[in-house]
């Protein structure tokens, strides 16, 4: 998965303090992941889900969502 920026993710965590660790976890853990499929994602991220062409993960808990777009939609 290409993340294309960290600073958005930072951006969104500066004025929801508690969304950092999390989002820097999942940042950390799609960086070194090589995903093939939609199985390898939920291997590392069991409540991740597959709508319409996107990865929609929970954050904190489900207290936030973070809506993902594969490049070339790659894992479909």
């Amino acid at each position: 998965m290409n993340v294309i920026a960290w600073k958005t993710l930072a951006a969104f965590a500066a004025q929801y303090p508690d969304a950092l660790e999390p989002l820097d976890h999942w940042f950390k853990q799609v960086r070194r992941a090589d995903y093939t499929c939609f199985a390898d994602v939920r291997e590392d991220f069991g409540s991740v889900d597959w709508v319409g062409g996107f990865l929609v993960f929970n954050i904190g808990g489900n207290k936030y969502r973070l809506i993902v777009f594969p490049i070339d939609n790659e894992l479909s």
